[in-house]
């Protein structure tokens, strides 16, 4: 392939391949609660259960704008934990920390950047060890503060606070002012740093939790010492006035300040006139010109005024403004500023006279919430950033512009959103669906829905979800299951009265006037859970022993017409049996059983449909926990339940497996992991859909309700160049579409010496991002490079395995043109550590290592080396820990470096 001037290459690889069925689609909305039921009809999909929202997937991050509350789905999920800040990066990104470990598919332990087009850098990975509480970013240095006591963070050990490129994410080495105790907070002031938290030490100094640091040497200020007696949550900056929040009662090691002060950015003494005087801790505080904006648990006096969670006070005097009444009944914890707009986050469920879920736009001069811009969100918001009209939202949520649905809701299949149309508002739990044409039968235990008192059974509309006037069996207890067969309704649960007639736990509905049939009653002892259809046989699982006259444990067959028990199908369950799903001849049960059809049958089962007896060959094996739902498609059978670290049909599953239908075998690469129990699955053509308690699925978000898919969707390689840097090659390359793309395998082949030319050599390795609609951009970087001609490629690789090579690129990285010696990594090391260099003329060249004294410990290299690139080890594990140098001798270049040895 001809290499163009700038060594810029772009090849174009399509491929295409079908997609895992085990990944969640990320465009389905999802729920607030437990999804208990869910019925599929053409283009929709409905859901019961007991949830109150339904809203888009974005885990703990969202990405919205000034004027649209809709979340950018573009941006990548945050996944393992919550995010606790956020800063814009100045080029329309983010830097975000809390403690998260994942960022769309990319591995991020607690901090990450952002780009601004929704891709995570896949080149700045600092892996935080611990929880980052704070960033601030000041040109090219990012600044983080967090719980990291002693531990890594940019491959150095820091505690509380570290100093990292923008470029890679490395620590300073540097620049270590190593807090004590957690740092809660950072503020940068031109050449000052800002900093407060629980450190009691900073700098070497005593600091009681707060300081104020040198941005270039993290020297601590010896004439700034405010000395606060508890913890400081947040600082900002006005002038030459410090405004600080958090628990403390006494700053200036005496002076009353109760959990707000300004400090002069001097002396760090308090102002003697401004004391707003909070009764609780203060989370936030944002500045607007001469107003201060505060936020946190207080509630009661603060600044002369009754404020509830968050107030505006005045920059002189400390009093709240008297108009200014946002009050919320809960904390505040972040508070931004844009213009005439402010926007607010914490647990609130209200504020400025608004239902707001956690997140609200204020109105600056009454404090009002804006009645249009609503994100409302799932779990409460602890960051806001502001950067234009982008804004970017974190906390310990999973849904952000979520919509009311209480216990049942539509999804549209095409664009997984919710029917806006079509909300019955069930005031009690949904706990079955089904489907008739334009009606949809749901039971439950609500008592209104659909605009109607409807007691625990109702026939909804299809379009706007209006309960049918006529239809009204009034059930005495829960209805747990609906079936239907033409014009007949058959219903379960645990009532003893429906339809106007004295029904034990089943029935059979008119579906006209809802009326139970009068002929028909089976007369169940215990519970029913489940009814499945067969022609003009009734299958019935559940609790109980007796049912349609005769002895039947927990399993039986009834007759359409009289409700008797089939005499010769009596599979007698010795314990509880939660659903039934048919397919042909084929009777598949599940539940708490353990023999079941005359064998031993842990859970799970498949009947023949003429004599009961259990199918001696389909035995998945030893189910360690109940199955609550079967669904069928195609030849598999899937399984839900709390089963977890079990071995199902010869594979490791938790709470949801792929089964085949002949042998029972689980399908090895079908493998969700939801991280709770399955309560509910169903399958439409290629689509399987799956709810229940889970919050995740494979360690990323995915509350209460999945759908997977089986459609063929290609990954498109649309950008592979090559660029030659100083003293490394940089790949970088562009997706337009993804589906289970695990990741890149980058390989390499070369003619440099020790190495055979056609020999393909993995060199690195980057995480995909699984399912993607929009375009996504990837780099690596290749250090380990010496003269000569270069080939890469890479391989795209499935989850499932399967894998695709891209076309080729070649780079003649030829001689330097000048001298380097790199700084050795990593540093601090143990107990090896490399160091590279380069040199354009060939010459005799020496490295050697010496300690602080100047005592030669080791000689590394000592011989004539030709023009070029290298790289040794350095060995230390003979050495004690301290500060050492290395020294590179080259003709007449000479270089020291500085590196660290820790054990």
């Amino acid at each position: 392939m001809k290499i163009l001037t700038k060594l810029f290459v772009s090849v174009i690889l399509i491929t295409g391949y079908t997609i895992g069925q085990d990944i969640p689609n990320k465009d389905m909305w999802v729920t607030d609660g437990s999804v208990r039921c869910i019925a599929v009809d053409g283009d929709f999909t409905y859901i019961g259960g007991n949830f109150s929202h339904v809203g888009p997937n974005t885990g703990s991050g969202a990405k919205l704008t000034t004027t649209s509350a809709t979340p950018n789905m573009n941006f990548p999920k945050i996944s393992g934990g919550s995010i606790f800040t956020a800063v814009p990066d100045g080029s329309g990104g983010w830097y975000i920390g809390g403690n998260f470990t994942k960022v769309g598919t990319f591995d991020r332990n607690r901090i990450a950047h952002i780009n601004s087009d929704g891709t995570v850098n896949t080149t700045w990975n600092p892996n935080a060890s611990n929880i980052v509480n704070t960033i601030a970013v000041s040109g090219s240095d990012i600044y983080v503060g967090g719980n990291f006591g002693g531990t890594l963070i940019g491959g150095q050990i820091r505690s509380g606070i570290a100093k990292l490129n923008n470029t890679n994410g490395d620590a300073d080495p540097t620049w270590n002012p190593g807090a004590n105790n957690s740092v809660n907070t950072i503020v940068i002031s031109g050449s000052d740093i800002y900093v407060g938290g629980s450190f009691t030490t900073i700098g070497g100094q005593t600091r009681n939790r707060l300081a104020k640091l040198n941005a270039a040497t993290g020297a601590v200020d010896t004439t700034w010492n405010p000395n606060a007696n508890f913890p400081v949550n947040t600082i900002a900056v006005s002038g030459s006035d410090i405004y600080v929040g958090g628990s403390f009662t006494i700053i200036n090691g005496s002076t009353t300040r109760n959990r707000l002060a300004k400090l002069n950015n001097t002396d760090g003494i308090a102002d003697a006139i401004w004391d707003p005087n909070p009764n609780s801790v203060v989370n936030t505080i944002a500045i607007s010109g001469s107003d201060i904006y505060v936020g946190g648990g207080f509630s009661g006096t603060i600044g002369g005024q009754n404020r509830f969670g968050i107030a505006k006070l005045n920059n002189t005097n400390g009093s709240a403004d008297p108009i200014w009444n946002a009050n919320t009944f809960n904390s505040v914890n972040t508070i931004a500023i844009s213009g005439s707009d402010i926007y607010v986050g914490g647990p609130f469920v209200t504020i400025g006279g608004q239902t707001r879920n956690r997140i609200a736009k204020l109105n600056n001069t009454n404090g009002n919430a804006d009645s249009n811009w609503n994100p409302n969100a799932n779990g409460q918001v602890s960051t806001i950033a502001i950067s234009g009209s982008d804004i970017y939202v974190g906390g310990d949520f999973t849904i952000i512009g979520m919509q009311p649905r209480n216990n049942i809701a539509k999804l549209n299949n095409t664009n997984g959103i919710t029917d806006s149309n079509w909300n019955p508002n069930a005031n009690g739990q949904v706990s079955t669906i089904a489907i008739n044409g334009s009606d949809i039968y749901v039971g439950g235990a609500f008592g209104i829905i659909g605009g109607q008192a409807r007691i625990r059974i109702a026939k909804l509309n299809n379009t706007n979800g209006t309960a049918d006037a006529n239809w009204n069996p009034n059930s005495s207890d829960q209805v747990l299951t609906i079936a239907f067969s033409g014009s007949d309704i058959y219903a379960g649960g645990s009532f003893t009265t429906i339809g106007g007639q004295t029904r034990n736990r089943i029935a059979k509905l008119n579906n006209t006037n809802g009326n139970a049939d009068a002929t028909w009653n089976p007369n169940a002892n215990n519970l029913v859970n489940s009814i499945a259809i067969n022609g003009s046989d009734i299958y019935a699982g559940g609790s109980f022993t007796t049912i349609g006259g005769l002895t039947r444990n927990r399993l039986a067959k009834l007759n359409n017409t009289d409700g008797s028990a089939d005499a010769t199908w009596d599979p007698d369950a010795n314990a509880l049996v939660n659903t039934i799903a048919i397919s042909g001849s084929d009777i598949y049960v599940g539940g708490v059983f353990t023999t079941l059809g005359g064998q031993t049958q842990n859970r799970v089962a498949k009947l023949n449909n003429t004599n009961g007896n259990a199918d001696g060959t389909w035995n998945p094996g030893n189910v360690n926990g109940q199955v609550n739902t079967i669904a069928f498609g195609g030849g598999d059978i899937y399984i839900g339940g709390s089963f977890a670290g079990t071995i199902i049909g010869g594979q490791l599953r938790n709470f949801i497996a792929k089964l085949n239908n002949t042998n029972g075998d689980a399908d090895p690469n079908w493998n969700p992991q939801p991280g709770q129990q399955v309560l509910t699955i169903a399958v439409s053509g290629l689509d399987v859909y799956a709810g229940g308690l889970f919050t995740e699925m494979r360690g990323f978000n995915q509350p209460g309700f999945a759908l997977f898919t089986d459609r063929i969707i290609p990954v498109e390689l649309t950008l592979f160049t090559a660029e030659r840097l100083h003293n490394s090659i940089r790949l970088d390359w562009q997706t337009a579409t993804e589906l289970n793309n695990y990741g890149f395998d980058i390989e390499r082949k070369s003619n440099v010496k020790g190495q055979s030319p056609g020999d393909w050599a993995k060199i690195g390795f980057v995480q995909g991002n699984g399912n993607s609609t929009a375009p996504r951009a990837y780099s690596f970087i290749d250090k380990s490079i010496n003269k000569g001609v270069y080939v890469y490629r890479l391989k795209q690789i499935d989850n499932d395995g399967q894998f695709e090579y891209s076309n080729t690129i070649e780079v003649d990285f030829g001689i330097p043109t000048e001298f380097e010696l790199s700084q050795n990594y990593p540093n601090p090391f143990n107990p090896s550590t490399k160091i590279s260099w380069q040199s354009p003329v060939g010459s005799h060249q020496t490295l050697k290592i010496y300690d602080v004294l100047g005592n030669e410990v080791a000689t590394l290299v000592d011989e004539f080396r030709n023009a070029g690139r290298y790289e040794v080890t350095f060995d230390a594990s003979q050495l004690a820990s301290g500060i050492y140098f290395y020294k590179l001798q080259a003709g007449n270049f000479v270089e020291n470096k500085k590196m660290i040895l820790i054990k």
